[in-house]
């Protein structure tokens, strides 16, 4: 099955499988979908702020909005509140899991830029 995070797999694969695993559980099992969304994001802040372990999630897409005027700040937050919904609430939209892994692609498609300095032209190849 293709992915929308295949780019990651030569680079990042244990990211890659991160994502994989949160397109697979999209209808199954939306609350883990979310949970696999948030984390993935959670992985790629750790490896741009390495230092910053005892900040907040939250906060930490703050630095990242003041230090990188290009962050997409609102998609990292979506994915945040619905990843922490799915664990804390139990949530299991289907509706906010769609929506994390739609939000999730040009997230993680900004970061894997910010880090190995290759622009994407991202094509979506799988609608949830």
């Amino acid at each position: 099955m293709k992915s929308n995070f295949d780019f990651l797999a030569k680079r990042f694969p244990e990211f890659a499988k991160i994502a994989l695993e949160a397109e697979k559980y999209l209808k199954s099992d939306p609350n883990t979908s979310m949970y696999k969304s948030r984390l993935l994001v959670e992985e790629f802040v750790k490896l741009k702020l390495p230092r910053s372990t005892k900040v907040k999630l939250k906060n930490k897409g703050k630095i990242l909005k003041r230090t990188f005027t290009t962050f997409p700040i609102s998609e990292f937050n979506l994915i945040v509140n619905n990843g922490n919904s799915a664990v804390h609430n139990n949530s299991r939209s289907y509706r906010k899991a769609k929506e994390s892994l739609n939000n999730m692609i040009p997230l993680i498609a900004w970061f894997y830029e910010q880090i190995t300095g290759h622009m994407l032209i991202l094509i979506k190849v799988r609608s949830y």
